[in-house]
């Protein structure tokens, strides 16, 4: 699966869901642009590597009134100055 499969599954979100995700993705995409983007286990997730899945960095998954972002390895993540609060 290719990114365009992600631009798929967030492009089919209505109203609120859409705003939230149009977004997250800019800075997911620069945040992480070596990444590979794929939809895995049912929704988006991009992972290092060539294989989706294999080193999963983080995912967006929508719900009916709700969007998670999720971390794999939030610990890898430095943050910005003076993170966490």
């Amino acid at each position: 699966m290719t990114a365009s499969d992600i631009t798929s599954y967030l492009d089919n979100l209505d109203g609120p869901l859409r705003e939230i995700v149009d977004k997250i993705r800019p800075a997911i995409d620069s945040a992480l642009p070596e990444a590979s983007g794929a939809l895995w286990h049912g929704h988006p997730t991009w992972s290092l590597g060539d294989r989706p899945g294999r080193t999963p960095v983080c995912l967006l998954k929508a719900y009916t009134s709700y969007v998670t972002f999720g971390l794999w390895r939030g610990d890898w993540w430095p943050g910005p100055a003076g993170w966490p609060p």
